[in-house]
């Protein structure tokens, strides 16, 4: 996301759901495509190796289910760390997850306008 108010928006509406490893929230963004925010503490993985494999996984992910999630915020919070022989499960687990969030976009109003940066 290009804004830190988007990215709070969409943390704010708590329109999403909740799985074993990760909890997708979105939002309504009047653009004919999703955007993706990705959120990994260090409290759910020590190594930042480990984070960024986390990030990567669920970057290719939302690649995957772009189609699915246009004009919508995502937002990816992290519950517990995973490791790669964990894959199958955490791509079965945002699939999902992916069809669950849906909803979020008839529930909640898009923002008023995108914001443009300067």
């Amino acid at each position: 996301m290009s804004d830190g108010r988007e990215f709070q928006a969409v943390l704010n509406a708590r329109c999403g759901r909740a799985g074993a490893h990760i909890r997708l929230l979105a939002q309504p963004n009047g653009l004919p495509y999703a955007r993706l925010g990705l959120v990994v503490g260090r409290k759910v993985c020590a190594l930042a190796v480990g984070r960024n494999y986390m990030k990567r996984v669920c970057r290719e992910l939302f690649r995957h289910h772009a189609n699915e999630l246009a004009g919508l915020d995502v937002v990816v919070l992290h519950h517990k760390a995973f490791i790669p022989g964990m894959f199958e499960s955490i791509s079965a687990e945002f699939g999902l997850l992916v069809q669950s969030v849906q909803k979020c976009r008839d529930s909640l109003k898009p923002l008023s306008a995108p914001i443009k940066s300067a």
